[in-house]
């Protein structure tokens, strides 16, 4: 059995790393969307074998405030996106994009500004 597409919707994603690791050993998976709804999301250090995989579609709505440094260091062995939709909370003004894919044709990026009004 082949998974090309993969969608999960959590209430929080806990460790990003701990479910992209998991998600990994998914050789077929074409697409991936995780839609996350928690604001308590840990980055863990350390770069994950994502290179074998084919992901070409990644798709990231969360109210986390993880930092785009963060991000990038997890996403960056992602070579294959072509489709990138990104929605996260916009808590981190001093870091920003620091990751490319080669192969980026599509790009939607959303941060959402928090009032304390």
């Amino acid at each position: 059995m082949k998974l090309e597409q993969l969608a999960l919707t959590v209430p929080g994603i806990g460790s990003l790393y701990d479910l992209l690791a998991a998600i990994v050993p998914l050789l077929s998976l074409r697409r991936l969307a995780i839609y996350a709804n928690g604001s308590e999301e840990k980055v863990k250090a350390g770069a994950l074998s994502l290179a074998q995989t084919k992901i070409e579609q990644f798709i990231l709505h969360s109210c986390s405030s993880i930092s785009w440094n963060k991000l990038s260091y997890i996403l960056s062995g992602l070579s294959n996106i072509r489709f990138l939709d990104i929605t996260m909370f916009h808590h981190n003004m001093n870091s920003f994009w620091w990751f490319t894919f080669p192969k980026l044709c599509y790009m939607c990026l959303i941060l959402v500004e928090v009032s304390f009004e």
